[in-house]
Order: structure tokens, then C-alpha cells, then sequence
């Protein structure tokens, strides 16, 4: 009996203002629909959105019409940005901005890293961000990238070069200098390092001529000399020694 008063005293508070049941659960349902289709539309708004940009963005592009293509594709990468083509249309894209601007320069090696990340063996993509990191002269991602294919490849025929000019960019020159005689010494008779060799030696005679001593400039011209006797078909060997010369006679 004091169960049966207790059960009509909940179902008359429910009834007085309590909490009702049923209606709890059609306002979870409800709420539950809206919030399921408000994510339905966002996503469809989404996808609507990335095919415009990366549509306007295309077109852009064949029209040569950078600024654009750069604005649309950058839009397009937000929702896809493993998209391989797209990136490297992007970055085409903001290397043809005219006139340069660091930030466009600075987003088209972002998106050079991009590709570089998803396929770090890319040959291509390697020496594309070398000469972007040659070209903004940052020292730090040169050497970073040169160590890095070294580490996969220990015989890359540019990559001790390149390791070498980032370091001396740091301020690095006797770790310049190892690298760099050592490079030379294992690749003095093989002709498929030649023209990395002619920028080895050249590097050597920068460093020896940076100490500002006779010595210094005697080892310079040695360097040079060494180059044009190893590669003596190689323009840029003879170029490199004639340019000294004309700055000494100065």
C-alpha cells in the first residue's frame, strides 16, 4: 500500500512540474536530428566549397593568373591537404607571383616540405627545396635537408656540397672544411662527381682565403688550381680560377 502511495506521489509530481519523461527523451531525440543534420549540411557546404576553390583555382592557374590560383588552391589544400598535385600546383603557383614577396616564396616552400614529408626519396623534390633554401639563403633548413639525404643516400654526389655551403651560412667553417676535404678525398677519381668536386674545391679556396693571411690565398689558388688539373674539360673549373686571378690583380 505505502508503494502504491509512494508511485501516485511521483506520477502527481510529474504531473505538478516535475520532470516528465517522455518529454526528456523526445528533446534528446530531437536535438540529437538537428545536431546529426547540421553536420550533414557542414559537411556538404564543405565539399561544395573545396570544389569551387580547387575548380577557380585550376583555371586560374591555366590562365596564368597566380595571385588567384594561389588564393583558390591555398582554400582547397585547407580541406584536402595530402592532395600531391595540388600542392605542387599551389607552389608552382606562388613562385610565379610577380613581384617576389617573402611570403609567397616562404608558402611555396611550406608546401615543398608538404611533398617532401609524404615522399622523402623524391630526388626532384630534394634538389627543388635546396635551391629555394640557396635562394632565401637559410642556412639552418640547408643544412638540416643536406644531412637528411646523406642519411639515406651516404653517396649522393651534391649533398656534401650542399651540407658544406649550409654550414659556412652558420658560421661553421672548420665543420665546412671536414666536410668538404673529406668529400674531395673520396671522390677524387670518380668522374661522376665532377662538377660537385669543381664546387668543392671552390668552396676550400673561399674558406682558405677567408683566413686573411698570405698562406690563406696561397692555399686558395691551390684549391682552384686542383680543380682545373682534376676536371679539365669542366668551364666552370677554368671560370672559378680566372675570377680569383681578376680579383687579386684588382
Amino acid at each position: 500500500m505505502s508503494l502504491q502511495i509512494g508511485g501516485d506521489a511521483m506520477h502527481a509530481a510529474s504531473g505538478r512540474g516535475g520532470v516528465n519523461v517522455k518529454v526528456v527523451v523526445i528533446i534528446a531525440i530531437v536535438s540529437v536530428g538537428l545536431i546529426g543534420g547540421a553536420l550533414v549540411i557542414r559537411h556538404a557546404r564543405r565539399q561544395m566549397a573545396s570544389s569551387r576553390a580547387l575548380s577557380e583555382g585550376a583555371a586560374a592557374y591555366r590562365a596564368g593568373d597566380w595571385h588567384t590560383a594561389a588564393i583558390e588552391l591555398r582554400e582547397y589544400l585547407a580541406y584536402h591537404p595530402e592532395d600531391r598535385d595540388t600542392i605542387e600546383m599551389y607552389a608552382l603557383a606562388c613562385l610565379r607571383i610577380q613581384p617576389y614577396e617573402q611570403a609567397n616564396v616562404g608558402a611555396a616552400i611550406g608546401a615543398y616540405r608538404a611533398l617532401y614529408s609524404l615522399n622523402p626519396a623524391d630526388r626532384t623534390l630534394q634538389e627543388t627545396l635546396v635551391r629555394l633554401y640557396q635562394w632565401v639563403q637559410d642556412a639552418s633548413s640547408l643544412t638540416y635537408i643536406a644531412r637528411a639525404i646523406l642519411q639515406d643516400n651516404p653517396n649522393h654526389p651534391k649533398a656534401p656540397v650542399w651540407l658544406a655551403e649550409g654550414l659556412m651560412g652558420l658560421q661553421r667553417p672548420a665543420e665546412a672544411g671536414r666536410t668538404l676535404s673529406d668529400f674531395i678525398e673520396r671522390c677524387e677519381d670518380d668522374v661522376a662527381f665532377d662538377r660537385s668536386y669543381v664546387e668543392a674545391c671552390r668552396m676550400m679556396a673561399e674558406l682558405a682565403e677567408q683566413e686573411l693571411t698570405e698562406e690563406g690565398e696561397r692555399r686558395a689558388e691551390d684549391w682552384l688550381d686542383r680543380a682545373v688539373a682534376r676536371v679539365d674539360e669542366s668551364p666552370w673549373s677554368f671560370a672559378y680560377r680566372a675570377a680569383w686571378l681578376l680579383q687579386r690583380a684588382d
